[in-house]
């Protein structure tokens, strides 16, 4: 990310402590650098001073591209289920999320519609409490 220089070599009027090296200072690009850095990795909301500083980035890491469901027959094994279902549907929602890049295609997911929701049996289908 960035190289940090003692804070004896500061030449520059804008800098900032190196972050993970005390001691040590970032000027220039670097300080730039380490400031986009800083405002991507922060949460929005986690700084109780700034509320509005950081990113919502944290909320699109491994945000599902495509997504699928199948039906689980009372007896299935595991092997039978990855066989039948899991194992093509993994590879056919891995091509749709590469063919959505590929063509330059927002992909943003889409949450779950409540309506649709299913649930395990024995479990009752009221909200579940967060």
């Amino acid at each position: 990310m960035t190289t940090p220089i003692p804070y004896t070599s500061i030449t520059a009027a804008h800098w900032q402590p190196a972050l993970g090296t005390p001691g040590e200072v970032v000027e220039g690009l670097r300080d730039i650098d380490q400031s986009i850095h800083i405002v991507l990795a922060t949460p929005k909301g986690s700084d109780p001073h700034r509320p509005e500083f950081g990113s919502d980035l944290h909320l699109y890491i491994d945000w599902p591209l495509a997504q699928d469901w199948c039906h689980i027959r009372l007896d299935d094994t595991a092997q039978l289920l990855w066989r039948r279902e899991l194992a093509p549907m993994g590879l056919r929602l891995f091509s749709q999320a590469l063919a959505m890049l590929d063509a330059g295609i927002d992909c943003k997911g889409r949450p779950q519609d409540p309506d649709l929701a299913t649930w395990e049996p024995g479990v009752s289908n009221g909200r579940l409490s967060g």
